[in-house]
């Protein structure tokens, strides 16, 4: 009887041991902390890239012409590190209300050829205030601006902070959906300032 009791004991012991088990079992949502990027610098002097025609839009043809020179050797191609969900992105300049505007592209690779197509996300404007960066001499950008034309393909929406007049910190996010290549193109006329582009996925 004794040996009975003891057993039961110990079964029911072995059954609440587990399940107090399976209630600490769970999981976390945790958010990468990477830093913020430098992802492109631009000069103000010299020429920038003129928007990707539709017959541009691979990354084969955009590394094409980033080797080819001229304006196009202005474009960026930055791989999204792997993980990422989305992507921040503020700017920071030398003169203020200088501006730059940077065409928003991505894609996603295609293992088998090396290759991907670039969809139009939408354009950024950055205005540069005078809120001290980090970096000497640049200054923040207090304010961005969307443009989002008939060509724009992006079934994500973008979230835009911009301060306007303001001396704060524009910034501007994208949910990737899973694209792993960035490209981003200064578009010709528009650098009015020697300026950077940070990201910080996350």
């Amino acid at each position: 009887m004794k040996k009975i009791i003891i057993g039961i004991l110990l079964g029911v012991g072995f059954v609440l041991g587990m399940a107090a088990m399976r209630a600490q079992i769970g999981s976390e949502l945790t958010t990468p902390n990477f830093t913020w990027d430098t992802t492109a610098s631009f000069l103000s002097a010299g020429t920038e890239a003129t928007a990707l025609a539709v017959d541009e839009r691979t990354y084969k043809t955009v590394t094409a012409a980033i080797a080819a020179g001229g304006g196009d050797a202005e474009i960026v191609i930055y791989e999204i590190p792997y993980g990422t969900n989305a992507l921040r992105f503020r700017a920071i300049g030398l003169t203020n209300d200088g501006t730059v505007e940077i065409d928003i592209h991505t894609g996603t690779f295609d293992g088998d050829t090396d290759d991907c197509e670039f969809a139009l996300r939408g354009t950024l404007t950055f205005t540069i205030g005078t809120q001290a960066s980090t970096t000497a001499s640049y200054e923040m950008a207090r304010a961005v601006a969307l443009t989002a034309s008939s060509d724009v393909s992006s079934t994500s929406d973008w979230t835009i902070a911009s301060a306007g007049a303001a001396e704060s910190i524009a910034e501007a996010m994208l949910d990737l959906q899973g694209d792993d290549i960035l490209v981003l193109v200064p578009i010709e006329g528009s650098l009015t300032a020697n300026a950077k582009i940070l990201t910080k996925p996350y």
